[in-house]
Order: structure tokens, then C-alpha cells, then sequence
């Protein structure tokens, strides 16, 4: 699966790789995040693989996706620490989707407990699974 992708020769020609509901795990996702072959990659979808933390904090440490402007981590189980870094460490991004779990208290009207800008990155979180509400925060201006 993503292993063998990972060892694939460089592909510069591909800018957006779809690997949405594969289900490759930290395991699949580590190798991709450690993989020289995706050097011009702009958009990165890795919803529902089952990733973890080790996973994602792979891609969040990883210098092999240096044109990189969008990834979706939506549907996977991320702890709220690994969120963190993620919005930290790919501030840069335009585009970062990860599944969130918890609702907002919008009865104060106050969201600044919950990190909706970081830098030109828009987040998107996801209010609850089968849900199509979002909350899209347009980049800092």
C-alpha cells in the first residue's frame, strides 16, 4: 500500500495525491511523511486511514513536501497535543482539515479557545461525524 507508493521514484509531476479511506495507518503514513518521491506535492488527502499520532507528528516533522498548501487529516485519531503541533508546525499551509470532536460554547459567542488562526493557515474543523456543518476561517489578512 503506502510503503510501496513511498518507494516509488520521485514523481514530480504530481501535485495532489488522494489517499482518502485506505486504512495504512501510522505505519503507511510515517513512510509517505519519510518518502523523497513527492517533491512538487501541493495537496495531501489522508481522511479515515486510521492514523494516530506517530503518524501525523511524522508528516508535521517531515521537510519532503516543500510546495505543500493543503492537508486533509480529517477522520482520524488524533490526540489534541498532536493537533496542536500539526497547527504549529504546518502554519505555512492554506488549507489544514483535522476531525474535531468537541463543540464550541457558541451560546458566549467566544471561539478563542479554540486556535482558529495560525499565521495565512486556514482550519477547518469538522463539528461531528455525518455532520456537514463546518466552520471555514478565511486566511488572515
Amino acid at each position: 500500500g503506502a510503503e510501496t507508493l513511498a518507494q516509488t521514484q520521485p514523481l514530480p509531476k504530481l501535485k495532489t495525491l488522494i489517499l482518502k479511506h485506505n486504512f495504512f495507518a501510522d505505519e503507511g503514513t510515517v513512510a509517505l511523511a519519510n518518502s523523497a518521491s513527492f517533491p512538487n506535492l501541493e495537496k495531501l488527502q489522508l481522511g479515515w486511514n486510521e492514523v494516530r499520532d506517530a503518524g501525523a507528528l511524522a508528516l508535521a516533522n517531515s521537510k519532503n513536501f516543500p510546495k505543500l498548501k493543503k492537508l486533509d487529516l480529517r477522520g482520524n485519531f488524533l490526540a489534541g497535543k498532536t493537533k496542536e503541533t500539526l497547527r504549529s508546525s504546518l502554519s505555512y499551509l492554506k488549507s489544514l482539515r483535522i476531525f474535531q470532536s468537541e463543540w464550541p460554547d457558541l451560546g458566549s459567542g467566544n471561539l478563542t479557545q479554540y486556535p482558529l488562526y495560525y499565521n495565512s493557515c486556514r482550519v477547518e474543523f469538522r463539528c461531528a461525524p455525518f455532520d456537514n456543518r463546518f466552520w471555514k476561517v478565511a486566511p488572515n489578512v
